[in-house]
């Protein structure tokens, strides 16, 4: 598929584990994240109406190669900038661990992540957030502030690591937010993209659908 479809990577805990995170060299990426820190960590793109943003949330204390004080105080700013100034239509960001989850990785371990952003992506009209690191498919109703609200208000969150290596289960009863999880089988997450919606669909091996989830844009 590397011959035919663009990847657009961002690192995960085992990617900086190994030394110098050979994935930034094997892939280009865009060279248009923050000042100061390690370029491709950190990028945006536009593909469609749609603005893409990728993140770096491995820390210095877990093997990364920048501190939760950075990500505050120097990549969370830029992200500001980089969702407040794009006119698309649709707004999405992905990064390795999950702050609205409820499996193995607790989502207390990625608290220094919330802080750092999550106000950033409420307050810039950011529809979806993808993680990975919890080997499961989960989906939270959207939230603002800790809180859930409407449908075509806030951010809506999706866990998808359920493609690699073994399930990591939902812890029961699952955390009020979740909507929708599956921990039985290995699935992936399609997103199709139009001017009116986006319409997420989490799919098996066998491409049967195992959540179907759409968001709408008023005209």
């Amino acid at each position: 598929m590397l011959r035919s479809v663009p990847f657009m990577p961002t690192l995960g805990n085992h990617d900086v584990a190994t030394d110098k995170a050979p994935l930034l060299k094997e892939f280009v990426l865009p060279d248009n994240g923050p000042k100061g820190i390690e370029a491709e960590r950190n990028y945006y793109f536009d593909f469609g109406d749609a603005r893409f943003v990728a993140l770096d949330t491995n820390p210095t204390n877990q093997g990364g190669a920048i501190s939760a004080d950075e990500m505050a105080t120097v990549v969370a700013p830029w992200v500001r900038k980089v969702l407040s100034e794009s006119d698309a239509r649709w707004k999405f960001v992905y990064f390795h661990q999950p702050f609205y989850t409820g499996s193995q990785h607790a989502a207390e371990g990625a608290a220094y992540v919330k802080k750092a952003f999550a106000k950033v992506f409420e307050t810039c009209g950011v529809d979806v957030v993808f993680c990975g690191h919890n080997h499961l498919y989960e989906r939270t109703a959207p939230i603002v502030d800790d809180k859930i609200v409407d449908e075509g208000r806030g951010v809506v969150y999706i866990t998808t690591g359920a493609g690699g290596a073994q399930r990591y289960p939902e812890i029961l009863p699952p955390p009020e937010y979740i909507r929708h999880f599956n921990d039985k089988v290995f699935s992936f997450t399609r997103v199709d993209v139009t001017p009116d919606q986006i319409t997420i669909r989490q799919l098996d091996e066998n491409g049967k659908a195992l959540d179907e989830y759409v968001i709408r844009h008023a005209n």
